[in-house]
């Protein structure tokens, strides 16, 4: 199996077993877990991306590794990560946790209802008054509360997922080559 293939699917593994104990130690229905989570699955991308970079350049540096070498095992390793993890959404929606998508749209719905919601509404169409023309505070509770539910369907929270992790490894390749060259490559 190539390193970069092997290297996503190890990070991969890691954020998927979290994501299992974070469920099994019956915390998945904590809104504070899952942004702890996201982070947690943001950091593994950037390692699984960083390993395999730094550790393909240093493997063949003496052939001569070019940018765009290492921006292309960056770029695979995120999209392989991004697949498995996207999927691992679908199926952690669908069938790990099929209650998590209600219970987070009855929290968001709970949070456009709160008074301090209508305020800091209030204060949006009187900053911007130009942007919300003709709309309430209603409206735009209305229209929020759709969005969550839009946003809480498994397929879209896949494709969503996919395109995010997709974005961000794109991001963290070039992050990662730029300081193995500029600073890593001239420590070693």
């Amino acid at each position: 199996m190539r390193h970069e293939i092997k290297t996503a699917l190890i990070w991969a593994g890691i954020y998927m077993a979290i994501e299992i104990g974070i469920v099994l130690a019956g915390y998945n229905h904590d809104p504070n877990v899952h942004v702890i989570a996201f982070g947690v699955n943001t950091l593994c991308l950037l390692l699984a991306v960083g390993i395999s970079i730094v550790s393909n350049f240093n493997k063949k540096k003496q052939e001569g590794v070019s940018i765009v070498i290492d921006l292309k095992t960056g770029i695979k390793t995120s999209a392989i990560y991004a697949l498995t993890i996207a999927s691992f959404v679908l199926i952690y929606y669908k069938w790990i946790d099929p209650e998590y998508p209600e219970i987070r749209r009855q929290q968001w719905i709970a949070a456009t209802e709160t008074k301090q919601f209508s305020e800091d509404v209030d204060k949006k169409i009187l900053d911007n008054p130009d942007m919300f023309y003709g709309k309430s505070s209603e409206d735009i509770r209305d229209n929020e509360q759709e969005g969550i539910n839009m946003l809480l369907n498994p397929n879209n929270v896949f494709l969503m997922t996919l395109l995010a992790l997709l974005v961000l490894g794109m991001f963290y390749s070039f992050l990662v080559t730029a300081f193995n060259r500029l600073i890593l490559a001239k420590l070693g």
